[in-house]
């Protein structure tokens, strides 16, 4: 009877091992998750800041009459929205690059 338990204390105390393991390894994981989730937060900011800068510029440069169109803005008009999310816009960059 002593040996059973020793063997079922051990085939548990083993199974508490791997577990543990497991969870570690799990934790490891989110870690990383959440550092890109923060990385990429970081890089939305980034974009979102310098889409402001380039938006403010352009602004400025915009032809004071509307029905005025130059050969750049009929080529552009090609393209009816920009893209809406860093995965379309990387997907993008790298098409038309």
């Amino acid at each position: 009877m002593n040996s059973i338990i020793q063997h079922l204390y051990s085939m548990l105390n083993g199974l508490w091992y791997q577990h543990q393991k497991d969870l570690d390894a799990r934790d490891e994981h989110i870690a990383d998750l959440e550092m890109i989730i923060s990385n990429n937060k970081y890089e939305i900011n980034e974009l979102r800041s310098q889409l402001d800068q380039y938006q403010s510029v352009l602004s400025v440069y915009q032809p004071i009459n509307k029905y005025h169109h130059t050969d750049n803005e009929h080529h552009r008009s090609g393209v009816s929205a920009p893209p809406s999310t860093l995965c379309t816009l990387i997907v993008w960059e790298k098409s038309n690059w």
